[in-house]
This record gives C-alpha cells, structure tokens and sequence, in this order.
C-alpha cells in the first residue's frame, strides 16, 4: 500500500507514518512538504490513501485536494489544525473522503 503525506510539520509525519508502520509494516509511506509536491507525487505514484493538512507552503491543501480531484479519486483525508465547522465542509465539499483535526489524542 502506498500512502503519502502531505505536510510541512515533521512531527505529524512521523507520528501518521509511524501509525500507518504499525499497523500495515509493508505500507510504503512518503512525504511532500508542499502543495506543488502533494499534487505531483499524487499524480505520478497512484497512492492507495493521501493524508492531506491544509497549512501548507506555497499553498494550501483545499486547493491541492481540488487539483488531485481533477485526476484521481484517491481517498484523501485532511489532518488539519483548522477545526472550523465551515473548514471542514469546505475541505469535503472539495472532495476529500474525511477531515480529521490536530491535535491528535
């Protein structure tokens, strides 16, 4: 299983690639830390699964959940900061599949 990561903070990184290591040990797990990057290893590798935040350089993951919606129907999960009931709807209404908030616990 492919999954990859789009996030600037290394922390969240390796708590959801340490997660994913857990519990799937043969998941090939990747990062990007910007949007451009999120978007393009979306296109080239075929992902089972995006973990997608919406604080990003350069951009921001509502308009990188749209871009990748453009091409794939990859599920896509926002892990975000944001806890906005209007982020929220936003980030699904753009095609992401769930919209999880930080902290995790």
């Amino acid at each position: 299983m492919r999954v990859r990561i789009v996030d600037n903070e290394p922390d969240i990184v390796e708590i959801v690639g340490l997660t994913f290591a857990l519990r799937w040990p043969d998941a090939e797990v990747l990062h990007a830390r910007t949007g451009a990057e999120g978007i393009e290893i979306a296109r080239r590798d075929a992902p089972a699964m995006v973990v997608l935040d919406i604080g990003l350089p350069g951009g921001d993951g509502f308009a990188v959940c749209e871009r990748i919606r453009r091409f794939s129907d990859v599920p896509i999960i926002m892990l975000t900061a944001r806890h906005n009931e209007v982020d929220k709807v936003r980030g699904l209404e753009l095609g992401a599949d769930d919209y999880i908030t930080k902290p995790l616990s």
